[in-house]
């Protein structure tokens, strides 16, 4: 199944949260960040909020400006992602919840100075436990198996799962594994 994240281009009713809490209403285009298809060269741009209220744009936010905001059916929200040694606020949708959380981020990506997609049909995960401050990217590679498989040893059967996945199933399945074990680890305590 293909997730895509709605209103890129045209202005949808939605609301945004501000920093303290308060809900501002009006019209809302969402930009996924940009980047770079090569880890070794990320670049980019980071992704953006437009508010609109009427048919006046009131004012542009980055992840680090708000805290969540709603447009059209998607629900988004703020983390902060470790990614390569960095943490960076980052928009993202909750995808399950439970003791791990998973989320999706929407992205574009560039070759060169050319985008490759039109609509928000990209997207990276990232998890966290409860509790914890920061998200973990995810994409499948050895090194990110690992990390994983650390974070769910306390389930010797499914970390080893993990271990033994190919990137590729792993990375399509992690939806369904992390809810497997959001599910034993409700029963555990």
């Amino acid at each position: 199944c293909l997730i895509v994240f709605g209103q890129k281009k045209d202005k949808a009713p939605g609301y945004y949260y501000d920093l303290d809490g308060n809900k501002i209403e009006g019209e809302l285009v969402f930009k996924p960040p940009i980047e770079s298809p090569s880890p070794s060269n990320p670049g980019g741009q980071p992704g953006k909020l437009i508010f609109y209220k009427g048919d006046n744009k009131e004012d542009k936010f980055k992840a680090k400006d708000i805290s969540s905001f709603v447009i059209g059916d998607d629900s988004v929200t703020v983390i902060q992602l470790l990614d390569r040694g960095r943490v960076s606020p980052e928009f993202a949708r909750v995808y399950k919840e439970g003791e791990i959380i998973l989320y999706q981020l929407p992205v574009d990506y560039q070759t060169g100075g050319v985008r490759t997609g039109n609509d928000v049909e990209s997207f990276k995960w990232a998890y966290k436990r409860k509790g914890e401050n920061e998200a973990k990217i995810f994409m499948g590679l050895k090194r990110y198996k690992k990390e994983l498989a650390k974070d769910l040893s306390d389930n010797k059967e499914l970390s080893e799962e993990v271990l033994n996945s190919k990137n590729m199933k792993l990375y399509m399945n992690l939806g369904s594994i992390i809810e497997r074990y959001n599910a034993w680890y409700e029963k555990q305590n």
